[in-house]
């Protein structure tokens, strides 16, 4: 599904003076409470949108009291802590596109996610294959109280009133007069009595002490300022002041719009609102007409909701997705009120919109899609589940994080980039043991998926799930093993880049995923998240996938294929694709297949190999480069025992000249490969194609071998170890680096390995003791670890 370009990040409080209540402590204005030392002090600090920051010096402290206008605060009850126990815990977050950050109660900041442009503050810039999935500390911040963040930049209150800002400054969001990114934190220039903050995608706002609010940013649709000094600009790089407004009390930042609570309750808005009776461009802020006792508000791409002081909630634009959350997708000229909340605490508007309530619960409404969870839009509130004790929320792009009344966090959805913070992976250049695996037979690795045949004849499979080709009656990719229905007398598996198939006990096939091509064999075209019956396939004895068609060898020594066929890998003597199993021409005693991206290989009782299929780059291994829809002899090979076949990442099944290649294990123990050598796939030392075999350096004991589709390729050795050579960028050569390899390379720490297995950027084996073992690429969870992958279930906040 597309996605608008919704973006609002964080809850943005304002601070009133003099809030009573507060006893033990020393309080400024903005109610910023200090315990003092050696006493013992409680906290019932009252609403009306004060921003709570108590700092232990010594002594105990008790909290309780209800949350305000987007502040923190305990949600009822009493918690203890003393000096001698007492760590820095979470008091605010703020979800970016692709990371979070977080306010701590010592008054540090720490950040987690993506790092493309220094977001994350701790002087550096993230490659953006490994971003940091745990949180890091922010540079030179130690007083901060609120955090706020935008597209790709960060901003914090401090408690002197300061602002500082990090991250991308392209359109002057870090508001210190320059264009000029920032790793770490800088500060926003003039702002010295700050209250409360807010960002939108690329702009922030600030809340004064005099009730004023500035703006610096990008400035297209308005959503900064319109004044004399700056008369429309496209960017502002600076704070400037919105004109009418000077008795603020909170701010919120959307994509093309801001909006402001005054001291009476109103709600104003400026900037361009794409729908309702206010859509259009407005340079000055207007009263939105039907609120009137709003404590906070949060604004979105093409919403704002604001919580009322009844604990009801209002919103207010589009609605094609729910995000009004009033159980309809029918627009709204005016407020419009969710449905169901009656005690809302503070409320954050994006994609999905959420909100806390007194109780701790929470609730999400609007494009809960497979990007977070759960899979469908709601256009009501729905409740997040294992959350019961929720402070304050923030909602990114495709993930929503929570700060619970304990101090940690917890954060869903999707985790590209690290969003979550749960210490997940998106590569290990070195095997870990995938979790859950312990007694397995088989192995099969996809394009980005991994299955496993266990010693229970079941099989189970990770990773991604785009057309279903873990089996398991959905597409939601899996960053542990799945148990594919159906399947529990399997022989054998084996998996293609989008689907995956298993011969059982009876000698027939399954297949399930992709099926665009026919790739299933069961003579549809209609993908299948769960497995379906191979058509006219009997006494089946091994079966091989190739990118996107499928092979099984038969007890009499035929072979049959189905699925693409534009580049002859099925091996009739046509290039037309084939809905059901169709015989390779003048094969009858074939011993083990190899299928790469278009082409397909049989090794023979005789110790031979033929080909046939795609053979631009001599991935036939005829001394030609001309395709062949029936097979052709391999040169110059004679005493094979292993063959495996690898080809380009498939941009499109109708691609038929690609960079495609082939290996062969000897009986002497040598290895020798043919076909597309760019990336060092020959292992030869060169980057020379070969239409012939050439010997693969330094290996004289091999005993088994794998190409997945990709450019990477793996030998088994006599000793248990593996070694493996070319495209590394995933860290799948498994040698502990990145760095592509145009010879083999031993892989760290595997010695009992019984078979292997390549995908597109990852690796695995089979060990021995029945584990599994992965390396390279976790961008979908394909090394059974937690990855980059939708995480449903509420994640814990790795180190509070």
């Amino acid at each position: 599904m597309a996605h608008e370009w919704y973006l609002v990040f964080g809850l943005f409080a304002a601070a009133l003076t003099g809030v009573p209540g507060c006893s033990g402590y020393s309080q400024d204005d903005t109610c910023q409470a200090t315990a003092v030392a050696g006493a013992s002090a409680s906290m019932p600090c009252a609403s009306g949108g004060a921003t709570m920051v108590t700092t232990l010096v010594g002594g105990t402290f008790t909290t309780g009291g209800m949350a305000n206008a987007g502040g923190v605060a305990s949600t009822g009850g009493t918690q203890t802590a003393s000096t001698s126990t007492t760590r820095a815990i979470a008091k605010d977050i703020a979800a970016g596109e692709l990371h979070s950050c977080a306010v701590l109660s010592d008054g540090t900041v720490r950040c987690w996610g993506t790092n493309s442009y220094g977001e994350l503050g701790n002087g550096s810039i993230g490659d953006s294959q490994n971003p940091t999935a745990t949180p890091v500390s922010v540079i030179g911040i130690s007083d901060a109280v609120k955090v706020t963040a935008g597209s790709s930049f960060t901003c914090a209150l401090l408690a002197g009133g300061g602002v500082e800002c990090w991250g991308l400054n392209r359109d002057g969001q870090l508001g210190n007069y320059t264009t000029t990114n920032s790793t770490v934190p800088v500060a926003v220039s003039g702002i010295s009595s700050a209250i409360a903050i807010g960002a939108g995608r690329s702009h922030a706002c600030a809340v004064l002490r005099s009730g004023s609010v500035m703006c610096w940013g990008y400035n297209n649709d308005y959503q900064v300022s319109f004044n004399a000094n700056n008369n429309g600009e496209n960017f502002i790089p600076f704070p400037a002041t919105v004109e009418g407004l000077t008795d603020a009390i909170a701010v919120a930042g959307g994509m093309n719009h801001s909006c402001a609570v005054l001291r009476s309750g109103a709600v104003e808005c400026w900037g361009t609102l794409t729908v309702g009776t206010w859509g259009g461009t407005h340079p000055q802020p207007f009263v939105v007409d039907g609120i009137s006792d709003a404590v906070s508000v949060s604004a979105s791409s093409g919403h704002t909701c604001a919580v009322i002081g009844d604990g009801s909630i209002y919103c207010f634009g589009n609605n094609d997705q729910g995000q009004l959350g009033n159980g309809t997708t029918t627009l709204s000229d005016g407020p419009t009120r969710v449905t169901g909340i009656t005690n809302a605490a503070a409320v954050a508007a994006g994609p999905r919109t959420c909100a806390t309530l007194h109780s701790g619960e929470l609730f999400c409404w609007g494009v809960l899609d497979t990007n977070s969870c759960p899979a469908s839009p709601s256009s009501v509130p729905v409740q997040v589940q294992n959350i019961t004790d929720a402070l304050t929320v923030s909602v990114g792009m495709y993930h929503t994080c929570a700060v619970m009344g304990s101090g940690t966090m917890k954060c869903w959805g999707y985790n590209n980039g690290g969003a979550l913070g749960n210490g997940a992976q998106s590569l290990s250049a070195t095997p870990v043991m995938a979790r859950g695996i312990s007694n397995a037979a088989g192995l099969a690795t996809g394009g980005n998926h991994t299955c496993a045949m266990l010693g229970d004849n079941s099989v189970g499979c990770w990773g991604y799930n785009s057309d279903g080709q873990l089996g398991n009656g959905t597409l939601m990719p899996a960053d542990f093993p799945v148990k594919v229905p159906g399947i529990d007398t399997a022989t054998a598996i084996a998996a293609g880049f989008e689907h995956t198939c298993a011969l059982v006990s009876d000698h027939t096939g399954r297949c399930w995923g992709w099926n665009g091509r026919g790739v299933l064999g069961n003579g549809s075209t209609t993908s299948s998240t769960s497995p379906v019956v191979v058509s006219d396939l009997s006494a089946a004895s091994q079966i091989v996938a190739g990118a996107a068609h499928t092979c099984a060898i038969l007890d009499d020594g035929t072979v049959r294929c189905w699925g693409v066929n534009s580049g002859g890998q099925l091996g009739n003597g046509t290039t037309t694709d084939s809905l059901v199993p169709a015989p390779v021409v003048g094969i009858s005693n074939a011993t083990a297949l190899a299928g790469g991206y278009n082409h397909t290989c049989a090794l023979l009782t005789d110790h031979t190999i033929t080909c046939w299929g795609g053979n631009c780059s001599g991935e036939l291994g005829d001394g030609a480069n001309a395709a062949r829809a029936v097979p052709v002899r391999v040169a110059n090979i004679s005493s094979a025992v292993a063959i495996a076949a690898g080809g380009d990442y498939p941009q499109s099944p109708l691609d038929v000249c690609v960079g495609g290649h082939t290996c062969a294990a000897l009986a002497n123990g040598s290895v020798y490969c043919w076909g597309f050598n760019a990336f060092g796939e020959l292992g030869n030392g060169s980057q020379d194609s070969s239409s012939v075999p050439v010997r693969v350096a330094n290996i004289t004991n091999a005993d088994g071998l794998a190409a997945g589709v990709g450019f990477h390729n793996c030998a088994l050795l006599h000793t248990g170890k593996v070694a493996c050579w070319g495209y590394n960028s995933g860290g799948q050569l498994g040698n502990g680096t990145t760095e592509t390899s145009l010879t083999p390379v031993g892989v760290a720490d595997v010695s009992d390995a019984v078979e292997v297995r390549t995908g597109y950027s990852h690796t695995c084996v089979r060990l021995r003791s029945g584990s599994i073992e992965c390396w390279g690429g976790n961008y979908y969870g394909e090394l059974a670890i937690p990855s980059w992958t939708t995480g449903c279930e509420p994640q814990t906040v790795s180190g509070f």
